[in-house]
């Protein structure tokens, strides 16, 4: 009978990348390995046939987006719970990315599409020989999050084979950052018939993937089945929910939210706080945001460069400085959180992206007062937008600035002044530009060759032309495989 079963799992030519994964983590009677043994780690609490009917009720509900606050009942039910704090946090080296095992079985996994016996066979091997952190490693290590997904399912129906609890929660960390929340429900559900304790967090992935696939209301309804599976409410999972809500354009029962997470005894973090002023900033709201940051510390929650330079990117975006100044000097004064480094810096791209060259440069030559030192990137950012403002001079200006400060442009810089001094028909700075690239030891890339000769070309200058800069080595045509 087992021979027969181990004969079906083979794919066959008619079904590849994973096909036969049809009854999606089903089985059950699977032989532990001795690395990858189930734990039942307080999982006995979950209530299976609570969250299965859920499940039911859940798919036949209506996507109704409306702002009932039903969603916050489970809320009431923590006020009746006894805390207790339980260590959660399995560290997976990084490194395992790179072991030998794992990069066979990330090789193998991409010849699915051409799977035979023999290579599905060698899998199942090394699957036997893979630690639980190996397992985590493969899954995080597919571009494709529907193949994690697949091969998850594939290696839970091999024999003598049984995933470790890790596991579990790798993958929902995985599809955490996916649209492919009947997924998520799926690996959910099987832990919860399985008896493996489901964290907070795993629900906040769920949580996500539901939201990220735009059901709002059935993201917010994973509260009640955190509630039906016996699992503890806890910040970390609040404030999944509160971002989700903001995500969602629904700010108001966002603070709604954290009125009745007070109300039951549930104290907000400053990541609450955080997630809460992005909300009012995205919906135009600055001074709400403001008016959250000055009454965090009358909650006992300071707030962090986070909750200020979320601020602050809403002002430069709208080229706000004077308030933005004014937020600065709030941040050293109240929080004593000195402008650094990585302040300046952040004001620099911020405002550059949002095309205020000159408040950029500002920002700039303040931090240099202060004694701060802005690298190439920062300045880098000022001349693309110059650039783009068709301001090309001043930013030739700054190129020459960070030349005089030992701050060398890379090709990236020049090139920006290149291709805007070509595209507003000077030419001849643009050539000599190029001449001063080569005296400074910055080589040319083809895209700057690219500009300067579609320069010429628009000044009909090329034919004329081309066998002199020829001559004098301005066009390399050994660099520029045109």
């Amino acid at each position: 009978m087992r021979g027969n079963a181990v004969e079906r799992d083979y794919l066959d030519d008619r079904k590849h990348d994973f096909d036969g994964i049809g009854e999606m983590g089903s089985k059950e009677s699977r032989i532990s390995s001795s690395g990858n043994r189930v734990h039942s780690w307080g999982g006995e609490k979950c209530n299976r046939d609570g969250f299965d009917k859920f499940c039911e009720s859940e798919e036949e509900a209506g996507e109704s987006e409306g702002d009932s606050d039903d969603d916050f009942r489970v809320l009431d039910s923590y006020m009746q719970r006894e805390r207790r704090e339980v260590p959660r946090r399995i560290e997976v080296d990084e490194d395992e990315l790179s072991h030998p095992l794992v990069r066979e079985i990330c090789r193998l996994i991409d010849l699915r599409a051409a799977w035979t016996p023999k290579l599905e066979s060698e899998l199942k091997r090394l699957l036997c020989s893979l630690k639980p952190s190996q397992v985590c490693a493969v899954l995080r290590a597919q571009s494709d999050e529907r193949v994690a997904l697949k091969f998850f399912y594939w290696a839970d129906r091999q024999w003598r084979y049984r995933h470790n609890p890790i596991v579990y929660h790798a993958m929902l960390k995985v599809l955490g950052k996916t649209k492919l929340c009947q997924g998520a429900k799926r690996i959910i559900r099987l832990m919860v018939r399985r008896k493996i304790e489901i964290w907070p967090e795993d629900f906040g992935c769920m949580m996500v993937s539901f939201s990220r696939a735009g059901h709002l209301r059935k993201a917010m309804q994973v509260l009640n089945l955190m509630q039906r599976a016996g699992v503890e409410l806890e910040i970390s999972i609040c404030n999944t929910a509160i971002n989700v809500l903001v995500e969602g354009k629904r700010l108001e029962k966002a603070l709604r939210f954290l009125q009745r997470m007070q109300v039951v005894g549930i104290e907000p973090n400053v990541i609450t706080y955080n997630c809460l002023i992005k909300g009012y900033c995205e919906m135009n709201q600055v001074e709400g945001a403001i008016k959250l940051i000055e009454e965090m510390p009358l909650k006992g929650c300071s707030p962090d460069k986070v909750s200020y330079y979320t601020v602050m990117r809403f002002l430069c975006k709208e080229a706000r400085i004077d308030e933005l100044r004014g937020l600065m000097e709030k941040m050293a004064r109240e929080s004593t959180l000195l402008p650094d480094q990585v302040t300046y810096n952040t004001l620099i791209h911020m405002l550059s992206k949002g095309g205020h060259a000159e408040e950029a440069l500002g920002f700039l030559r303040e931090a240099e007062e202060r004694g701060f030192h802005i690298d190439k990137l920062g300045h880098t950012a000022i001349v693309n937008c110059f650039c783009q403002e068709g301001r090309i001079d001043r930013a030739k200006d700054i190129v020459d600035e960070m030349l005089l400060k030992g701050c060398n442009p890379d090709v990236v810089t020049y090139t920006a002044v290149l291709h805007g001094f070509c595209k507003i028909g000077e030419v001849d700075k643009a050539k000599k530009l190029l001449q001063q690239m080569h005296k400074h030891g910055c080589k040319p890339n083809c895209v700057s060759y690219t500009s300067v000769l579609n320069g010429l070309c628009k000044k009909e200058l090329f034919g004329g032309k081309r066998d002199d800069e020829h001559e004098r080595g301005m066009v390399d045509t050994q660099c520029c495989d045109l």
